[in-house]
């Protein structure tokens, strides 16, 4: 089931996405030096800085694994349902706190 958070930007939780112990270790990534690259929200004004509170992990494709299995399967591009999508295709993983 996908549920829809916050229209913009486009927030979606899935259910079962990903097991408890991948989703602890899909967000553990960010504290670990060298596995992630963090990036601060943008701020296009001073009125901006209040509302704009969001940071973001860049994650290294071949640390995130079970995230991009369960993206694939999400889309039907998991197993013989269709030609896999190739990882270069997809933008970086990344975990971001709101």
């Amino acid at each position: 089931r996908v549920r829809l958070l916050h229209r913009s930007p486009p927030v979606l939780v899935v259910d079962d996405f990903l097991a408890p112990d991948e989703c602890r270790a899909v967000r553990d990534l960010r504290a670990t030096p060298g596995m992630t690259h963090e990036v601060g929200s943008l701020r296009f004004s001073a009125d901006a800085v209040s509302v704009r509170t969001s940071t973001t992990w860049f994650c290294r494709y071949e640390l995130v694994a079970p995230l991009l299995c369960a993206a694939r399967r999400l889309v039907g591009l998991g197993g013989a349902r269709g030609t896999p999508l190739p990882v270069a295709h997809a933008e970086e993983p990344q975990v971001v706190r709101y």
